[in-house]
Parts: structure tokens; sequence; C-alpha cells
């Protein structure tokens, strides 16, 4: 077992090359288990994060460093992006 901060970097490998690299993780919605990856699509897409859904997921490669996951490049770049937001702080 590792910690997903072990994961964060790696790279993100649909069936048909590279997609990106592993940003970050969001929890389930009312469970405290991971729910969905997000990747981090810079290269070819401006700079973007995307969500994947955790069934995706097909295999872990720690040695290589990388995810790879049952998409292909094109069905990563139509998921849902997630787009942050500024947080203000209070003077």
């Amino acid at each position: 077992m590792r910690s997903v901060d072990a994961v964060v970097g790696y790279a993100v490998l649909g069936v048909d090359g590279k997609a990106g690299e592993v940003y970050d993780f969001l929890l389930g919605e009312g469970v405290w288990t991971i729910g969905s990856i997000i990747v981090r699509t810079s290269g070819w897409l401006l700079d973007r994060r995307v969500e994947l859904p955790l069934h995706v997921v097909r295999e872990i490669r720690h040695r290589e460093r990388s995810v790879h996951v049952d998409m292909s490049i094109d069905e990563v770049k139509q998921c849902r992006e997630l787009v942050p937001f500024p947080i203000k702080s209070e003077l």
C-alpha cells in the first residue's frame, strides 16, 4: 500500500499514448474513498486538469511511475475539466 502522494506526477497512459500526468485525487461523494483521479493534460492542451473516474484505471506501475487507463487520449480530452477558482482573503 502506498500513499496517494506517491502517485502524483506519474504519467497517465491511455490506450493510444500519454494523456498527461497525475495531478491529484478527489474523494467519492459521501465516502472516504478515492472517487476520481485528476489528470494534468499539459502538452496537447493548454495545461488543463480533467477528472477521470477511478474505474478507468487499469493498472499502476510504480517502477515505471505510470498509471494505465482504459481511455484514449481523445476520451480524456472529453472528460470534465476542473477549473480552479481564486480564494480571496479578507483583510
